[in-house]
């Protein structure tokens, strides 16, 4: 029956011109299909052609070229043509403004934040970009927000937003934000020239940024026992391991004791040291009695803690 219907042929009528959305150039959109059923008609009017042109230029779709691809999906239909002998195609186009760029990237930045102090702006200005208008819903084009490394932290963030036009990504727009990841930190009330001793006393919270660098290790005041600045710091500023000399004070096969707190509960233990620290670390150590590992925090060359309240 089928056979039959396509055997009754079909008659194309093409324009001088005509819109096409998406990326891909229908034969419904861009000519007029007569003399089919209704299922042949679908058919035919969900044609593929060829690939729509970028936005700014156009493509001649000629009769040759709806023809040949008729044959492929429906042989032995019979097909004339109507009006003009080729048709010109622009695309249908919506604008991506700039601000709906940096509010999907605002959104995935907030969803990454979480519960921290977080704040960020674009590095350089957002351009707005013209892109197909989509060929399903409200022809919008969808926008995906892909970060360059898992964790926010303080510095450049390589970001690229991922443009998708009938669920393909069409562009790619990259770009680096600025991250500022505030924290609660010691700081210096004064400057501390180098080779002069660092003491707890010489430090008060402040909001400031975290260290950009993953590996840099932030000074409680409690560890700047004994040390040294072996560089110039400066008031307002955190103290970095490296920025100090602290001495060591514990060995790695030192015997310690460990003061274990839970509650109202206080537990001693001997302890073997199984890395070498100073005053405030924390260093892993192993029952005397046994092999069970704990991680402890140094209180003196002897003495190292473990506060199961924290």
């Amino acid at each position: 029956m089928l056979g039959t219907l396509f055997l009754a042929g079909v008659t194309i009528l093409l324009p001088t011109e005509a819109a096409a959305r998406g990326t891909e150039i229908e034969l419904g959109e861009v000519a007029t299909v007569m003399g089919a059923d209704a299922a042949t008609l679908q058919t035919l009017e969900a044609l593929v052609i060829t690939s729509a042109p970028t936005p700014g230029y156009r493509r001649v779709v000629d009769r040759n070229d709806i023809l040949s691809r008729i044959r492929v999906a429906v042989p032995g239909l019979e097909v004339s043509f109507q009006g003009r002998p080729a048709v010109s195609v622009f695309p249908e186009t919506v604008v991506v403004d700039a601000e709906s760029i940096v509010a999907a990237v605002d959104a995935r930045l907030t969803a990454a934040r979480g519960n921290r102090d977080v704040t960020w702006s674009p590095n350089r200005v957002i351009t707005s970009l013209e892109v197909p208008r989509d060929d399903m819903g409200d022809g919008l084009p969808t926008l995906h927000v892909e970060l360059g490394q898992p964790e926010l932290r303080s510095g450049l963030l390589p970001v690229t937003v991922h443009i998708r036009v009938g669920g393909v990504v069409y562009r790619r727009v990259h770009a680096e934000w600025q991250i500022a990841v505030w924290e609660e930190l010691p700081v210096l009330l004064h400057d501390v020239p180098a080779g002069a001793r660092v003491t707890s006393a010489m430090f008060q919270l402040a909001r400031v940024q975290s260290p950009s660098d993953a590996s840099v290790t932030v000074l409680q005041p409690a560890s700047t026992v004994g040390a040294i600045a072996r560089v110039n710091l400066t008031a307002g500023s955190f103290v970095a391991e490296q920025d100090v000399t602290r001495p060591k004070v514990v060995q790695t096969g030192d015997e310690l004791t460990l003061i274990v707190t839970k509650g109202s509960i206080r537990v001693t233990v001997k302890v073997l040291a199984l890395e070498t620290a100073g005053i405030g670390d924390f260093i892993r150590v192993r029952r005397v009695d046994s092999n069970v590992e704990l991680k402890a925090q140094v209180k003196h060359s002897d003495l190292v803690t473990l506060d199961l309240n924290v």
